[in-house]
């Protein structure tokens, strides 16, 4: 592979290089991607929160309050403290002085020097975060199983291949041709509900929103984008040729600068992010209750997966009914045991 490929529409030092197999990478393709053009660490390594912000909005324009919530998150689960003093960056500085070179006068300017280091103190603290710790998987980390392009239970920083062509395979509409090949958010949302349900457990609730609203902000940031079209669209097509970019390759699409390119227009919110998560949670549950009502194949899933969308999403339903009836048993039970043990008195 290339070490570098230039792409249009990019500004300068921002072209998209791969990533080297030392150069660290999280399971997030917005941050590969980042990571990949050079608007954050190329290292992946050391990345500070302001400047994680700051990239968030330039890149993808989502107001401030949006990118201050998504990094503090990643921050609060995966980042790092540590002091740091401004006297480590100064140690290597050269000192410019003119006039004789003299054993003197090297000395002067060495406790100069040294004046210079400790007004630096007292030490700050910094917040960083490498990518690759994004990865790590708990209770309390924001990796979670049911990714759209990455393996389950395992710590993953690339995308998956098999996962990949899977994924692109549902980009293609067998029911319906002569629609643009790509994914809606309807679409999206069955996937993660495909995923969910072959996963070895269900999703816990924080892990959950995390997942519908990774869907959700995916769709916002690559759907197409144009100044006399309604934010409130949900059928626009995300195209196939972004989402291989996107997903596939962690690189931003072709020409996302250029004037009608895919980065977004208007920038978009807290509200607008919420809103497409409940979106995607509101698809999947009127799908399974399609599916569990009248117990056939609808016609807007197209799968190329051994076990199709819908009777995934039937066995999630069905999971989810038996756990609500052995609620009831076991509440049942309970008021049955009560009932005999109260002590009863006949007249």
């Amino acid at each position: 592979m290339a070490a570098s490929t230039q792409t249009k529409g990019f500004p300068d030092n921002h072209h998209f290089i791969p990533p080297k197999p030392s150069q660290s990478r999280s399971p997030c393709p917005a941050l590969n991607a980042m990571a990949n053009h050079g608007y954050i660490s190329r290292e992946g390594t050391q990345v500070t929160f302001f400047k994680l912000i700051i990239a968030l909005v330039k890149v993808y324009n989502i107001s401030v309050p949006l990118a201050f919530l998504l990094a503090f998150v990643g921050f609060l689960t995966c980042g790092r403290l540590s002091f740091y003093s401004p006297a480590d960056d100064s140690q290597d500085l050269p000192i410019h002085h003119s006039g004789p070179s003299t054993s003197a006068s090297k000395l002067l300017f060495q406790d100069f020097a040294k004046l210079r280091r400790l007004r630096s103190f007292p030490p700050r603290l910094r917040w960083t975060l490498d990518l690759a710790s994004l990865s790590q998987r708990g209770a309390t980390k924001i990796t979670h199983d049911a990714s759209l392009v990455h393996p389950n239970t395992l710590p993953s920083t690339s995308p998956d291949p098999g996962l990949v062509s899977s994924f692109l395979g549902y980009a293609v509409d067998h029911v319906h041709p002569k629609r643009q090949l790509g994914l809606t958010l309807v679409d999206i949302a069955h996937l993660h509900a495909s995923r969910e349900a072959s996963s070895p457990s269900p999703l816990s609730s924080f892990h959950e929103q995390i997942a519908l609203g990774e869907c959700g902000l995916a769709w916002l940031v690559l759907r197409p984008h144009c100044l006399n079209r309604k934010a409130s669209e949900q059928e626009d097509v995300i195209p196939l040729c972004v989402l291989e970019q996107w997903f596939g390759e962690e690189r931003l699409p072709e020409g996302w600068w250029d004037v009608g390119g895919s980065r977004p227009i208007k920038q978009f919110g807290l509200l607008e992010a919420r809103r497409r998560a409940e979106d995607v949670g509101k698809f999947i549950h009127d799908a399974s209750q399609w599916y569990f009502c009248n117990l056939g194949r609808p016609s807007f899933f197209s799968c190329s997966e051994p076990v199709p969308a819908p009777r995934s999403i039937f066995l999630l339903q069905l999971r989810g009914s038996f756990l609500r009836v052995s609620r009831i048993f076991k509440l049942a039970s309970y008021i049955t045991f009560l009932i005999r043990a109260l002590p009863l008195h006949p007249r």
